[in-house]
């Protein structure tokens, strides 16, 4: 491409098929031609002289893979061109340079043509139709363009935005609900948790290797033991001692007046007495016995889960029923989000949610989480409703954590929305920047409506199907600001 005057047409891309989708933008210059398409998987920015009837021509042809934005880096390209349906299929190149192909062409026909692109890598396959290409029956019919440049575009080449982080997306149209805004925060799911008891009187030893918090931890394993220390651990070894042996007298008392009672020789008062004695003993020896361990009393997992709280360090002297740790699941956490008391009667309307935890957005239908339940009351303590939702735990949120919530109510019809992520802010005052071509930028001034967290009403300003620049839109403002713009070209 050379420098020189931009004309802009934004066509609807027609469907052929399943794979074309969006936008045809036609990016003309005075000699050579620029064309952008977006399907739902690929952007195709081609850019060629004047087609002519016998003339070999080469497309300097640029494929971003819009999964990341990043470009094409493997696989054959496939150019034919048409007229009415029919035409020659082309042919086949492989990449010249990432994100770059440069087929060849040779028309046979003047007249409006229609450019099919063949994209076929191992990660994606895809079909990209350019219509409205026109062939010249020769060079003196070439009509040159002087449309006048537009002096408010940015230009940033295809390399430019590869190596950013960048990404964009269409103008569309959806519907949009009422919003409650608020706060919230991350809490843990009743049920989830459970506290590690200390079951005797000791000196409290770890038995886990690197016991952080955060540490994964399995049902039933040995995480501490509870020993003995000085005179407690002296009178319970006494204890212990006096229980075995009163245990082993009254079991050999027992048996042997059992049998004489079996026999008819021992009175049944006598032998009931004997029975208590007996049972008595038996508790008494296995009570101390599960509490004496010359190594300590063992303390296991009572579930699966990782390690949230250690209350006690090595060595601190711990009574029974101490809690010593506490073992969290990440099977599931809960958003609660405190509402403004002049909302309780809209409630009962709660469609849906979206919030932002950790710097990223979240949405909870793409979650799978639902509504818990909404306080019916408030205190002094507590003056706003707290409103529960179930969110399964990926390991992407933190209990205690704040968190800022979108609650969605009743729709409110259909309209033009963008990611909330588009947007620019000045003085209260918003604008896109609007990619207009594959390597052309132009900031729109917008005004918005109802913003859901992650996508924004648009109240005028943009149209449906327009593209605007959802990461990376305030480094485009600022290429433009700088003046240090690109040559409108390449040398490949």
């Amino acid at each position: 491409a050379t420098e020189g005057g931009h004309a802009h047409t934004h066509e609807g891309g027609a469907h052929q098929n399943d794979n074309d989708h969006g936008e045809d933008h036609d990016h003309e210059h005075n000699d050579n031609i620029s064309r952008t398409i977006w399907t739902d998987r690929t952007e195709v920015f081609v850019e060629f002289p004047p087609l002519v009837v016998g003339q070999e021509t080469k497309l300097i042809t640029h494929l971003t893979d819009l999964s990341n934005f990043q470009p094409i880096r493997s696989g054959k390209l496939t150019v034919g061109l048409f007229k009415d349906g029919k035409g020659d299929p082309g042919t086949t190149t492989t990449i010249a340079s990432p994100g770059i192909f440069k087929p060849v062409i040779t028309p046979k026909e003047a007249g409006m043509h229609q450019l099919v692109f063949e994209l076929n890598t191992t990660q994606l396959k895809d079909q990209i139709y350019v219509h409205q290409v026109e062939v010249f029956v020769n060079q003196d019919a070439v009509q040159a363009n002087d449309s006048p440049e537009n002096p408010n575009e940015i230009t940033l080449l295809k390399e430019q935005t590869w190596t950013m982080d960048f990404a964009n997306a269409a103008v569309v149209k959806d519907t949009i609900h009422q919003i409650i805004h608020c706060g919230g925060e991350i809490v843990p799911t009743t049920g989830t948790e459970k506290t590690v008891i200390a079951t005797s009187n000791g000196i409290l030893v770890y038995q886990m290797r690197n016991a952080t918090l955060g540490k994964a931890i399995s049902n039933g394993q040995l995480m501490f033991k509870v020993a003995g220390g000085g005179m407690l651990d002296l009178d319970l070894e006494a204890r212990f001692k006096k229980a075995a042996t009163d245990f082993e007298i009254a079991t050999t008392r027992y048996e042997r007046r059992k049998k004489l009672f079996e026999a008819g020789g021992y009175a049944t008062s006598s032998f009931e007495e004997d029975t208590q004695e007996y049972q008595n003993a038996k508790a008494e020896y296995e009570a101390l016995a599960a509490n004496y361990s010359k190594d300590g009393k063992p303390v296991y997992a009572p579930q699966s889960g990782y390690l949230k709280a250690l209350y006690h360090s090595e060595g601190s002297f711990v009574e029974s029923g101490t809690p010593l740790a506490l073992i969290a699941t990440d099977r599931s956490v809960t958003l609660r989000a405190d509402v403004g008391q002049e909302y309780f009667n809209q409630l009962n309307q709660i469609h849906s949610a979206n919030f932002t935890a950790q710097g990223r957005q979240f949405s909870l239908e793409e979650l799978g989480g639902r509504l818990l339940s909404y306080g019916r009351a408030i205190s002094k303590d507590q003056p706003q409703i707290p409103v529960y939702f179930q969110l399964p735990n990926s390991g992407d949120f933190l209990p205690g954590s704040f968190v800022e919530v979108f609650i969605q109510l009743q729709p409110q019809g259909v309209a033009l929305t963008i990611p909330s992520s588009a947007l620019l802010e000045k003085y209260g005052q918003y604008s896109v920047m609007v990619q207009t071509g594959g390597e052309s930028f132009v900031e729109k001034p917008v005004k918005v409506g109802i913003d859901n967290g992650q996508q924004i009403e648009i109240l005028s300003g943009l149209q449906e199907g327009e593209r605007v620049v959802t990461q990376g839109a305030f480094q485009v403002k600022m290429a433009g600001m700088s003046g240090e713009v690109p040559e409108h070209g390449h040398t490949h």
